[in-house]
């Protein structure tokens, strides 16, 4: 029973306007949404983590890479991290925020400082834990078929494994990732 892909010009119509109607609703609700967004994406990526740890190579760990291997992934890898880790979009619109909600402009700085060190540090321990497992749960030669393949790291883990499961989180994680992405660009370039 084959089922008819939709038209993507048509979908990507629908999906943008829908991400850009609940940005135009309030800032509350899409603050809301993204909160309600976030935390299974969150949880996802750290359940997986979990669940590929016995599936770790330990012997990659050992391995030394020469430095050509070492810049050339090195290269390939730092837009990668640069853009899972940006937020910088949204900062300004948190600030405001906070200018809002404490009134004075210390106490702004202090719970302002102390919540993007504490958002920073626990996006790249969630992330870095997520890269780490998946890298070490392959070789280097599935990571290059999966380079090959273009296809994305759970569709590979998932055929890999033979578990469905990861199949069909790949693209729900990619839906949270990308919605909640949306939202924070879309707020910060909405001020600019």
């Amino acid at each position: 029973m084959a089922v008819m892909p939709p038209n993507r010009a048509l979908l990507s119509l629908i999906l943008i306007a829908s991400l850009i109607g609940v940005m135009l609703l309030s800032e509350k609700t899409m603050l809301k949404i993204t909160e309600f967004l976030v935390y299974p994406l969150v949880f996802i990526l750290f359940a997986l983590s979990i669940y590929l740890i016995p599936k770790w190579n330990i012997a990659m760990i050992t391995e030394l890479p020469t430095l050509n291997q070492c810049l050339s992934t090195l290269w390939i890898t730092l837009p990668v991290l640069v853009f899972s880790f940006n937020h910088s979009p949204a900062i300004s619109s948190f600030t405001q925020s906070q200018q809002r909600q404490y009134n004075h402009p210390d106490t702004t700085e202090k719970h302002a400082s102390h919540t993007l060190k504490l958002a920073s540090t626990l996006l790249l321990i969630f992330v870095m834990f997520f890269v780490f497992s998946c890298v070490l749960s392959l070789t280097p030669t599935e990571l290059s078929q999966a380079k090959n393949q273009n296809i994305s790291i759970l569709s590979f883990l998932a055929n890999k494994f033979h578990n469905p499961y990861i199949s069909y989180l790949g693209p729900l994680v990619a839906f949270l990732a990308i919605t909640s992405s949306f939202f924070g660009h879309y707020l910060g370039a909405k001020e600019a």
